[in-house]
């Protein structure tokens, strides 16, 4: 909620049958490999404040090319906060 809050996104992807869960993709490391769960239809990467790590991408790389959806809500490049 509030100003760049995600509540609206969710209660959209809820609306449209959705079950939303946090998913922390280092937390999911099997055999030194990310594993996005089998269940996980669609990820969402809501404005990440840190460039993904090559093991992150290649998940949700692989995620996608095995008929999974992803949606990265990111800011284009030199519109970011830089600090």
């Amino acid at each position: 909620t509030g100003p760049g809050g995600l509540s609206a996104i969710r209660s959209r992807l809820e609306d449209s049958n959705y079950e939303v869960a946090e998913l922390a993709l280092l937390e999911k490391v099997h055999q030194g490999e990310v594993q996005i769960p089998d269940d996980a239809d669609a990820v969402v990467v809501a404005g990440p404040r840190l460039d993904l790590l090559e093991a992150e991408a290649e998940a949700l790389a692989a995620h996608v090319r095995t008929g999974g959806k992803a949606m990265l809500l990111i800011d284009p490049p030199g519109t970011a906060d830089e600090k």
